[in-house]
């Protein structure tokens, strides 16, 4: 599904972005050591170049953490992607009527 598909709802597929600027709204100038914490967990060893299957590993990872306000930002992170995932199929069906 293209970044446009749901343009029409103003809204961009979340990557490793959008789950690092989540977690520094929520811890500041102290995200770093929990974002690298959370790279190594997911296996992904260079963020500026991850794809969807990185995301999915991080925010796995991130679901899975042993602090509660990293998994609760990680379930906000989980609900807006599958958001994202269902508006676009939805916004695709609708383009093929």
């Amino acid at each position: 599904m293209s970044r446009s598909a749901v343009s029409a709802y103003g809204l961009a597929r979340p990557d490793l972005t959008t789950a690092y600027d989540a977690l520094a709204r929520i811890f500041g100038v102290d995200v770093n050591p929990i974002w690298q914490e959370l790279l190594v967990a997911a296996e992904v060893a260079n963020p500026r170049a991850a794809d969807d299957a990185s995301f999915e590993r991080v925010l796995t990872a991130i679901e899975g953490s042993a602090r509660p306000v990293v998994r609760l930002c990680g379930r906000a992170l989980r609900i807006r992607s599958q958001s994202y995932v269902h508006l676009a199929a939805a916004q695709a069906q609708v383009e093929r009527y």
